[in-house]
């Protein structure tokens, strides 16, 4: 009795700072959410090839009270494709397929257009890190309720925006990120298993793995749980869905990609340790990240791992093989991403392998100077406005009755060019125009929601220094009258 009671006693101790540890962590992690605008978010910590935390964030909705739990569903973005690696690993392990023969011996549906570069250099490992040489790296999806194309259409260019999947360059030369590359690989599982890819996937890897609330196309049972995908400043925006289901279609909870984290770095009933290794060893080394089968590997090897960003949608998985840690934020707000990326760093410097403090300090470093460079820049432009509008209230004052039309043809061409240099302005920031120009995808945001939030103060000062150099140049000068 009294050994049990010493026992008992030293697992209180123990657990005492583990429990604190925590809850500092979750204190930062709901700080940095309140910063970035995120809706809600699934955090979920893996110590020890084990499921340490799971932290349940924020709401499933911002218009709605419903909180996200452990069983709120998640699109997690390009998080998808490691997980559709694992599948084609399977049909390798089972012999039916070969990762270094090309991959047009396994298409009869669809191949790829003729091109001038050698198409037997395009192999699954290519395909899976990316260095096969393919187009399009990645999908807007289709809005809810919208028709979703056929995996043919798709590859052929059906996208929503995006493209066609064509070879733009010799396979094998260089990285190069592909979503529609995994598009042509989940057409060759189907080809191979003679399933729909979201069944195989679902019988191969989900279910074996226990991600029981996972699916590339989930049902009416699932959908009831996916919580709802926001905009930078929580607005509510749709559902999108997507036949490129092996690059960006996974739905899941928090607690399931962490088991999709343990097999990783333990035994599972899936894959041999051998394959894993496989995945995670570097094919191609991108200058800041290296890739491997489906996995980004970082910190010089220390971390393996992927990032997702679907619209309104934004997810983080990382983890440390040597030690079976790892970290998994899942959430649906577009600012998501960063916070993300922060909560990650305060994961490996708390729970992890403390390998990314060189990485974090340049990150926040970055982040302060493009804060400090946008505020100088908003503090100069109003500066100019002032001026330029106390100069117009000057000779305003020295005139006699304001605005009117321009004095000389100079001064009204110089006021159109305002006038036209705002509405270019207005509209390139203030609508989607100016980021479907750089991208050729028509997106749901406006273009500023892309910048750095400390650009919105440098935007409305020049918006307000084109007004006052309007009204500037519109004055006539008339004498006073005596």
């Amino acid at each position: 009795m009294i050994l049990r009671f010493w026992q008992v006693l030293g697992l209180v101790f123990l657990a005492a700072p583990a429990q604190a540890q925590t809850d500092a962590f979750r204190a930062y992690v709901e700080e940095r959410m309140t910063f970035h605008e995120v809706v809600g978010a699934s955090v979920v910590i893996v110590d020890n090839a084990e499921i340490k935390a799971v932290l349940s964030l924020g709401h499933a909705a911002a218009d709605a009270a419903a909180p996200v739990t452990p069983d709120s569903v998640f699109q997690i973005g390009s998080v998808s494709k490691p997980v559709a690696a694992w599948a084609i690993l399977t049909l390798v392990d089972a012999g039916k397929l070969d990762l270094d023969e090309p991959v047009a011996t396994y298409l009869t549906r669809w191949q790829l257009p003729p091109s001038e570069f050698d198409h037997t250099g395009i192999t699954l490992r290519r395909l899976l890190s990316h260095t096969g040489g393919l187009s399009l790296s990645g999908y807007p999806g289709f809005r809810e309720g919208t028709p979703v194309p056929s995996i043919k259409a798709s590859l052929s260019g059906d996208t929503g925006g995006s493209g066609a999947v064509f070879v733009m360059q010799p396979p094998g030369e260089s990285f190069s990120y592909s979503g529609g590359g995994y598009t042509l690989m989940q057409l060759i599982v189907e080809e191979i298993s003679g399933e729909p890819f979201s069944q195989y996937a679902e019988r191969a890897v989900l279910e074996p793995l226990g991600m029981t609330s996972s699916s590339y196309e989930p049902d009416t049972a699932l959908r009831e749980r996916l919580v709802q995908p926001h905009g930078h400043t929580r607005n509510v925006i749709p559902h999108h869905n997507f036949r490129a289901q092996a690059a960006a279609s996974l739905h899941a909870t928090g607690p399931d990609i962490a088991r999709f984290v343990i097999a990783n770095v333990s035994q599972n009933d899936v894959l041999s340790p051998a394959d894993v290794t496989v995945m995670h060893t570097p094919i191609a080394d991108t200058g800041s990240l290296r890739i491997g089968l489906g996995f980004f590997i970082s910190e010089d090897g220390v971390l393996v791992g992927h990032s997702g960003s679907n619209f309104g949608w934004k997810a983080n998985m990382q983890f440390a093989p040597a030690s079976g840690d790892g970290i998994v934020v899942l959430t649906n707000s577009e600012s998501g991403g960063a916070f993300g990326y922060e909560v990650a760093c305060r994961w490996d410097a708390e729970f992890g392998p403390a390998a990314m403090e060189a990485s974090c300090s340049d990150y926040f470093e970055r982040q302060q100077e493009t804060t400090r460079l946008m505020q100088a820049i908003a503090a100069v432009t109003a500066l100019l406005t002032l001026i330029v509008a106390l100069s117009a209230l000057a000779r305003l004052v020295k005139g006699s009755h304001g605005l009117s039309l321009p004095a000389t043809w100079a001064r009204g061409f110089l006021a159109l060019a305002c006038v036209l240099s705002g509405l270019i302005w207005g509209i390139a920031l203030y609508t989607p125009a100016g980021a479907y120009l750089v991208s050729g995808v028509w997106p749901i945001f406006p273009t500023i929601d892309f910048l750095p939030r400390s650009f919105g103060w440098v935007s409305i000062s020049v918006l307000c220094l084109f007004a006052a150099l309007i009204v500037w140049f519109c004055l006539k000068l008339r004498p006073a009258k005596t």
